[in-house]
């Protein structure tokens, strides 16, 4: 049996409220701790104990998760990934429930595909009107049905001149077993 996921709607909170201007935060008690929470945070009496995180290694600041744990008064439990192919083989074989996941953009349709994500309540997710225009309705969440903005970026290719002198525009610099920098790349291990 497939688990629905709450793909993003933790994860919106916790960046959306962390990054909402830090003036005019007024606290409440957190009911029963005798601490208090960040208005930011929302309603606190929909805030879970634990939100169980399943992200790419090191893509999240980790004082951003303490100033979400500290004004939520919600512990976050992160697992890593290294690869797209690794968080669906894992979400597959159903070993693990995460409130929030963090994919790319086409694993995040091939997930919609096959039922693993849920749709993200708007009602909840409030900042969202104030993603950059050009960030929203992707081609994999068109309807902006189950996903916000997190990251976004690009690969590029660099060579450090002050090692390598003799730069050819070929890519056998890269991909030819002889080359002198055999060994000495350092790529990504993504296939795209």
């Amino acid at each position: 049996m497939k688990k629905t996921l709450i793909y993003m709607i933790v994860l919106v909170s916790l960046i959306l409220v962390a990054c909402a201007p830090a003036t005019a935060t007024a606290t409440e008690p957190v009911a029963g701790s005798g601490e208090e929470t960040s208005d930011r945070c929302g309603d606190e009496s929909k805030l879970a104990d634990e939100i169980f995180l399943y992200n790419w290694v090191e893509y999240i600041d980790p004082d951003l998760k303490t100033q979400f744990e500290t004004e939520c008064g919600v512990k976050i439990v992160e697992t890593n990934f290294d690869s797209n192919e690794t968080l669906l083989a894992t979400l597959q074989a159903g070993g693990a429930a995460y409130d929030v996941i963090v994919p790319s953009d086409y694993m995040v349709q091939l997930l919609i595909d096959e039922g693993m994500v849920q749709e993200l309540d708007y009602n909840v997710v409030t900042n969202i009107q104030h993603m950059e225009p050009l960030n929203v309705n992707q081609y994999f969440d068109p309807d902006q049905k189950y996903t916000v903005p997190w990251f976004w970026g690009t690969s590029g290719f660099a060579v450090d001149t002050s090692v390598v002198t003799d730069i050819q525009p070929s890519w056998s610099m890269m991909f030819d077993p002889n080359s002198p920098y055999c060994g000495k790349i350092s790529m990504l291990d993504d296939e795209r």
